[in-house]
């Protein structure tokens, strides 16, 4: 598996947290593992003040791998305008993997692990109350989303929807082992497609269909939010229906400090829950949004202590579990418009490509690398 804490770069984003050290079915479908009962257990604290001092590295090193991890260490100027020229064409060729091709890569251990059983990456587990749990399971690497998560996810996502559109399940909770909820993307991962040229695209070919899968769910879908979520991790936060977040959680887009803008489809979801005006300033500053600032702007539904983040989701599940479904599925195709967060998905990776060639973004790169902050020049 990868781990976050191979690159040792600081972002403006940890220094300004104390100068500590930075630690649907149209895509993949490799097996999504059920086991029985697998539970996300938050350590148990019983003051907020001290849940969220624990938790100051482990938002450090979640930062720090969805920042750093768009970075394309080692590339020169001339070598990222040069990918500009490529043709649409020759950028899916090297990029996006066709359905056949994915589907051919089910069950292949990670890069690295060859001869050992592929990781499971999320977790399946049933209730007889029709209460269905997604666990993303990579805590060593900060839930940090790499191509198996990534497809694990997919296939977990369509295949809820599909079970969910047959009756089988009634809400679902989205939810994390270990101190992170998501990273975002993973840094080794990233670095290595940089460095080979392939990482263009990866918005459009892996992101936005796995958004689109999680959007589909018909039923209720719950985020139980146990520690920072940053990047696409936010992205997947707010594409559920619910967010309940402990007092150790917290969100970090980290986008504009690298040049970039953001993904998953954040754009707009973050504009449904607050705002164009709000979800600008969200995205422009890019600071970090504690659990309490959360809830003020009306980006979580609830905000609980570590030790109280497993009841408060099971009590909301059970009571969703409970109800009216069928008026469920109507109420939240009425009120979610998903085809505009699909094609502003679509948009941000456009966006998304565009801006990773751009001076501003190899100085940002340089910014990072020289501790310092970054001189943008507006190209």
């Amino acid at each position: 598996m990868a781990e976050v804490g191979t690159v040792r770069q600081q972002s403006r984003y940890a220094e300004a947290m104390s100068q500590e050290r930075n630690t649907p079915e149209q895509n993949a479908a490799p097996r999504a593992h059920r086991k029985g009962t697998e539970v996300c257990h938050t350590e148990g604290n019983t003051a907020a003040e001290q849940a969220h001092a624990r938790n100051t590295a482990d938002e450090q090193a979640v930062a720090q791998n969805n920042a750093a991890g768009t970075v394309a260490v080692g590339k020169s100027s001339a070598e990222r305008q040069a990918a500009v020229g490529k043709s649409s064409a020759e950028r899916q060729a090297a990029v996006g993997k066709s359905s056949a091709e994915r589907q051919a890569a089910v069950g292949k251990p990670s890069a690295g692990q060859e001869g050992q059983e592929a990781e499971v990456a999320v977790v399946l587990e049933e209730t007889s109350d029709g209460i269905r749990s997604i666990t993303i399971n990579r805590p060593e690497a900060y839930n940090s989303l790499n191509y198996e998560l990534r497809a694990q996810l997919m296939d977990a996502f369509v295949g809820t929807a599909r079970d969910a559109a047959q009756g089988h399940v009634r809400v679902v909770v989205l939810k994390a082992s270990g101190k992170a909820f998501c990273a975002g993307q993973d840094l080794k991962e990233q670095l290595a497609d940089m460095q080979s040229g392939t990482a263009i695209g990866k918005v459009v070919n892996d992101y936005n269909p796995m958004a689109a899968a999680l959007l589909s769910i018909p039923v209720p879908v719950i985020a139980s939010i146990q520690g920072p979520a940053a990047g696409a991790g936010w992205g997947l936060a707010m594409a559920c229906d619910f967010r309940i977040m402990s007092t150790a959680g917290s969100f970090k887009g980290a986008f504009s400090d690298v040049g970039l803008t953001a993904d998953t489809g954040l754009s707009a979801t973050l504009v449904h829950a607050v705002g164009r005006a709000r979800a600008l300033e969200i995205l422009l500053l890019d600071e970090k949004i504690s659990a309490e600032e959360a809830k003020k702007l009306g980006l979580i539904t609830d905000m609980v202590l570590p030790a109280e983040l497993e009841i408060a989701t099971q009590k909301l599940a059970q009571r969703l579990a409970a109800g009216p479904t069928a008026s469920y599925i109507q109420t939240k195709k009425l009120v979610k418009d998903v085809a505009t967060v699909i094609s502003a998905a679509s948009d941000e990776g456009m966006a998304q490509d565009g801006l990773g060639l751009t001076n501003d973004h190899l100085e940002a790169i340089q910014a990072f690398l020289d501790k310092r902050a970054p001189r943008f020049q507006g190209n």
